[in-house]
């Protein structure tokens, strides 16, 4: 699922419905509630404490670390890069595994190899053997792959394969473990919930400041 088509499923899925209670307890410290009615599906409780941000309800739990003083409308600005960076606790993998970005990833690098090979006329040497082998064993991660649905198991998949995978590239393990990382939906919902909150919010607040004049 491309990015497109996860912010839409979010937005159209998890907080159809949804709407934003911000409570401001003092200078410091305000608590967003986001959730649909009488109900605690995908609903979510943001508390804004200073520098940290703290997440908790059916969407997991996580805090991030920021560098500027965590408010709403600051943090509904980032993008979801500079967001996911300052995750420092999470109830789940910092990473999600996807298939098809590790597919892309293998396959960029099957790319490259081929592109040292040494044979002439036709001719293998020892050096097109090795590269061959190597490519192998990237072919069969990319049909193991498809099979994985976590962190976990793409690393056991390639950990059968670490000692083979090594003889040709030592420094594969600085590239391979992490082939199909992508930032988890949950991280992408909890940045869309807050822009969603303070679309709501502002335009809120911008209707009754109409009204009121």
């Amino acid at each position: 699922m491309n990015k497109n088509d996860i912010e839409k499923q979010i937005r159209e899925d998890w907080f159809k419905g949804h709407t934003a209670v911000l409570e401001k307890l003092n200078d410091g410290v305000s608590i967003l509630s986001w959730g649909k009615p009488n109900s605690i599906f995908y609903y979510i409780r943001y508390i804004f404490d200073g520098c940290k941000l703290y997440i908790s309800g059916d969407v997991g739990e996580a805090i991030f670390s920021l560098t500027e003083k965590a408010s709403l409308e600051s943090i509904a600005s980032y993008n979801v890069g500079y967001f996911h960076g300052k995750l420092s606790a999470f109830s789940e993998d910092k990473y999600s595994f996807d298939s098809d970005t590790a597919i892309a990833r293998l396959k960029e690098e099957i790319e490259y190899v081929n592109g040292n090979k040494e044979s002439s006329l036709g001719e293998e040497n020892e050096h097109d053997e090795e590269i061959n082998e190597y490519i192998s064993l990237l072919y069969k991660l990319i049909n193991a792959s498809r099979e994985c649905s976590s962190k976990s198991l793409w690393g056991y998949e390639v950990q059968q394969k670490y000692d083979e995978l090594t003889n040709y590239d030592p420094d594969v393990a600085e590239w391979i473990f992490r082939a199909g990382d992508v930032i988890p939906s949950r991280v992408e919902g909890y940045l869309i919930g807050l822009k969603m909150a303070y679309e709501q919010i502002k335009s809120q607040y911008v209707f009754q400041t109409i009204k009121d004049n």
